[in-house]
């Protein structure tokens, strides 16, 4: 049983890691070659609006567990390693198979992965595991009304005004840093301590159908933007709300992410299927998403060369792009577990969980962390 109710989030994991893929995908194919407002157009921006939500379905599952769970800080020193190995393997990539140009400055990037921003949304996520254990104190010691009331004011400052005031984007967050993630962090821990119900088949269609209706209505509005722009300012832009926080994509993901909180899987197959990628899934993000291979990496692929065959064959190979680089990340993560496992990186972890134990159980330390009301 246990099994089953992890398979849902994990599946929504998977999925929303395809949804990063599909959006870079299309970036760099079908929408650089249906660029005026057409069924193509309609068909590749549709998708990219619906993928639009993986970013804060990625964190509002991480705040889900993360508020019921202990503080384990040594979880960003795990993530630290991951990172160094798919910067190293991407540099050696870069190098020897798209004979890139390494310098200094990306050999000090490689050993500085989070402050470098090599990896922005990972930078962002190192942070957010930094503050959570503060972020749990805090939200644990309000009142439900409370919580509620910091997370409408939260979405007041971080997601409407955004939305509506785009020169603020550097001042409110767009929805890339981990300002953001903090707000997506105070509504999933919400869910999970105050929304007990087991949804019923109904509830959970409702949901599905809100998140493609919103995901429709943000496409609507961008047509529209797109033809008033043009009309205007000699100049299409119809791209205001496409930010992880603007008022359509965040109630998109919120209604991705209720749909499959109390899904039940029954099929056992998919079942383990969806929790054995969902361990490894993240590896196809840092995988495609490495500076030193994303460029040359798309350049080798060229999406747009096929758009010329139809809109189907560009439909096609987009989808066959997404699985290909998907499989790949999930394969090259499945190695480097085996390869830490050969490595023992697991005893190293525990060698130095045992020492941050010892460090906190010192006096000193432990007044501290009294004072502070650990």
């Amino acid at each position: 049983m246990q099994t089953k109710r992890k398979s849902n989030i994990e599946l929504l994991r998977v999925i929303s890691m395809l949804m990063v893929i599909t959006l870079h995908s299309l970036g760099r194919g079908a929408l650089k070659y249906y660029e005026t407002i057409g069924v193509g157009y309609a068909l590749f921006w549709f998708m990219e609006t619906l993928s639009y939500v993986a970013v804060n379905v990625f964190v509002l599952i991480s705040g889900y567990f993360m508020i019921k769970q202990k503080a384990k800080p040594l979880k960003i020193v795990k993530l630290l390693f991951q990172i160094e190995f798919y910067s190293l393997i991407c540099l050696v990539i870069a190098k020897l198979v798209f004979h890139e140009q390494i310098n200094l400055k990306d050999l000090i990037y490689i050993f500085f992965p989070f402050t470098s921003n090599t990896y922005w949304f990972a930078s962002s996520y190192a942070i957010l595991l930094v503050i959570s254990p503060f972020l749990n104190k805090a939200i644990l010691s309000m009142e439900r009304r409370q919580h509620l009331t910091v997370i409408c004011v939260l979405l007041i400052l971080f997601c409407v005004i955004p939305s509506f005031t785009f020169w603020s984007y550097n001042l409110l967050s767009g929805g890339y840093d981990f300002v953001w993630f903090t707000v997506l962090y105070f509504i999933a821990s919400y869910i999970r301590l105050y929304s007990k119900e087991e949804a019923s088949p109904s509830k959970k269609n409702k949901y599905i159908l809100s998140y493609f209706a919103v995901s429709a209505l943000c496409l609507v509005i961008r047509i529209i933007f797109e033809k008033i722009t043009s009309l205007v300012l000699s100049q299409p832009h119809g791209g205001l709300f496409y930010i992880y926080n603007s008022i359509f994509i965040f109630p998109a993901s919120l209604c991705l992410f209720m749909a499959f909180k109390n899904l039940e899987i029954k099929n056992k197959f998919i079942s383990k299927l969806s929790v054995s990628l969902g361990s490894v899934c993240f590896g196809a993000y840092l995988a495609t998403e490495n500076p030193y291979i994303r460029e040359p990496l798309w350049e080798a692929i060229n999406l747009p060369r096929f758009a010329q065959h139809g809109i189907f064959a560009m439909l096609g190979c987009t989808a066959a792009a997404v699985i290909l680089l998907f499989a790949m990340g999930c394969l090259i993560e499945y190695i480097r577990l085996f390869i830490f496992k050969i490595i023992h990186f697991d005893n190293l972890i525990s060698f130095l969980e045992k020492k941050f134990k010892a460090l906190k159980n010192k006096p000193f330390v432990k007044n501290i962390l009294l004072k502070a009301g650990f």
